[in-house]
């Protein structure tokens, strides 16, 4: 398995997803990459994973440690908004967030049938 196969399996796995294998194809428009089963109610998703050696850039890594560092992040999902200087479209504009809080946000979007929906 190429590496990149496996980290989008990892990445899936992470969110309690199921990647689906597609052959050579833009498959993007009518299938997504990964499936939660009957129960998961979200958007479908196309799943990207890119690693660095280096790690994360300085950027990214020193917006995400301000933005754990305020006492009010306790309990509350960190989210850091990178955007294109001037950019005032929303495709000029990212959110990163940690994996686990981005997992938990999508555990939400799963249908409980035992409980009420509104």
């Amino acid at each position: 398995m190429k590496a990149w196969v496996h980290s989008e399996h990892k990445f899936s796995d992470a969110l309690g997803l199921t990647r689906l294998e597609h052959s050579k194809g833009n498959y993007g428009e009518t299938m997504p990459d990964a499936l939660g089963g009957l129960e998961y109610k979200g958007p479908p998703l196309l799943l990207e994973s890119k690693s660095r050696k280096s790690g994360f850039p300085k950027l990214i890594q020193d917006a995400m440690a301000q933005a754990l560092a305020y006492k009010e992040a306790k309990g509350r999902v960190c989210v850091v908004g990178l955007h294109r200087n001037g950019g005032r479209k929303n495709e000029d504009w990212l959110c990163v967030l940690q994996l686990k809080d981005f997992a938990e946000i999508m555990d939400n979007r799963i249908w409980r049938p035992d409980e009420k929906t509104g």
